[in-house]
């Protein structure tokens, strides 16, 4: 069954009920009130019964007048006998409203002060009113006047049929408004889900540009935002898949077609088999390789399966050795070089060869794009819970827009594009999972060299 139908019956069913609740409270709360009228009336109209006996009583001084005097009950009976029910044949008598039976009412009990029964049969447990008889302001006995358990005439009667009708009536005006309030809005409350669901369909096959429309501040508008915000975030990973996918295929595309296009000139003679041709083969297939084990890096930390094994390192030994191991390719690179820092123990917890291989990408960058002479400056600094690596090096620069986007991959800068001497552009994207394996952080600023400045922070051993 439909949503918006399980809304509607539900909706219509609980204002049935609810009508039939208040239906019973009503019937059990008029009942008593009706009662308690009855009482309240009869006891105004016995007053006068309550007075002969209040001046009986003055004069005889107690109840034994009662019976003593055979006529005594009389004074009851004057004031309650009444004809018992007749049906009455005259038709013009109930077209004119009469009634065709008269009231019967029940005869009152009278107690002494000490509940003793002086008139009437035995005394109900329940539903007995009693009014007090007073002389001199002391209570000499009780008149009591029971609660009818059904109506005592016929005018009660047609009042309580017509309380009946009326409260049906309104129940059925009540019902067919609660029928429609409840259509409206089970409508109201169906329509934006079945948008949200034509949308979330048209998302599944691929519609990434479908936005919901909403002005909503409720829980059905939270839900469209997030729809529409989950929309925009399939739609950029898509872009970004297909441009990544462009990308390598370029990446890719160029030493494989180097590649091919120098031994094609070998085999065509066109080019000797010589010293020099196979030094540029292998450079070509080093620089394939590189990109491919930069891309399964990569990978491996996208998908959480970089393997980390974490101990006690020291920071500053292991930026001693990486410096010295990368000193030949610095001097070729005609880079200067000036440390500070690093000849203090720094210790932290790492994983010594993926830490190694943050520090050799940071070095190949400057090697690669810091114009000939350069320098390169390297800073270690410790404050009460972390350690900074700055890694400062002299022009070329890069735009201050370009800096967020240097540790996407494959992204180059500018002034770094020529693919003769650039890297794959995975290096800072390798570098930056690096550094968040480690709960650390690395950003990109403007060194103050005319270079590029890298901030790597990460966090000392607690001892």
């Amino acid at each position: 069954m439909r949503l918006k139908y399980q809304l509607f019956i539900t909706l219509l069913l609980s204002s049935i009920a609810l009508l039939a609740m208040m239906a019973v409270l009503n019937s059990v709360s008029f009942d008593r009130g009706f009662a308690q009228y009855f009482v309240k009336n009869e006891l105004t109209r016995i007053s006068p019964l309550i007075d002969e006996l209040t001046e009986r009583y003055a004069a005889e001084g107690n109840w034994d007048w009662l019976t003593a005097t055979p006529d005594a009950k009389r004074i009851v009976d004057h004031y309650y006998d009444r004809p018992r029910p007749q049906k009455s044949n005259n038709r013009d008598s109930n077209q004119r409203g009469g009634p065709n039976r008269r009231t019967v009412r029940q005869k009152p009990y009278l107690v002494d002060e000490n509940r003793e029964l002086l008139l009437g049969r035995e005394i109900p447990r329940n539903h007995v009113f009693w009014q007090p008889i007073v002389l001199e302001s002391r209570t000499i006995g009780y008149l009591g006047i029971r609660e009818p358990k059904a109506l005592p005439g016929e005018l009660e009667e047609a009042f309580v049929a017509q309380q009946l009708r009326n409260y049906m009536l309104a129940a059925g005006g009540l019902v067919v408004l609660s029928a429609l309030m409840a259509f409206g809005l089970a409508y109201r409350m169906v329509k934006p889900i079945e948008k949200l669901n034509a949308a979330v369909s048209h998302i599944t096959a691929g519609e990434y540009k479908q936005r919901i429309e909403t002005k909503a501040q409720d829980e059905i508008g939270d839900l469209s935002r997030s729809i529409n915000q989950m929309a925009n975030t399939l739609d950029k990973n898509r872009s970004a898949r297909q441009q990544w996918m462009a990308e390598m295929s370029h990446e890719l595309r160029t030493p494989v077609a180097v590649l091919q296009g120098e031994l094609e000139a070998i085999q065509d003679g066109v080019n000797d088999l010589d010293e020099n041709a196979i030094h540029s083969l292998h450079t070509e297939t080093l620089r394939l390789a590189r990109l491919i084990n930069d891309l399964h890096d990569l990978t491996l930390s996208d998908l959480g399966a970089m393997d980390f094994k974490m101990v006690t390192v020291d920071f500053a030994e292991l930026i001693r050795e990486r410096l010295d191991v990368g000193k030949l390719a610095l001097n070729q690179a005609n880079l200067s070089v000036i440390v500070e820092g690093i000849d203090t123990e720094v210790l932290i917890q790492a994983d010594a060869q993926r830490l190694s291989q943050l520090i050799d990408n940071l070095l190949q960058n400057s090697i690669r794009y810091t114009d000939d002479p350069g320098t390169l400056r390297i800073q270690l600094t410790q404050q009460k819970d972390a350690t900074t690596l700055s890694w400062n090096d002299s022009a070329p620069g890069v735009n201050t827009d370009q800096l967020p986007k240097l540790f996407e991959p494959l992204f180059r800068g500018e002034l770094s594009r020529n693919r003769a001497s650039g890297g794959s552009g995975l290096g800072l994207a390798i570098a930056q999972k690096v550094a968040e394996a480690h709960q650390g952080s690395i950003v990109a600023k403007h060194s103050d060299l005319g270079g590029l400045s890298i901030q790597l922070t990460l966090p000392l051993q607690h001892h």
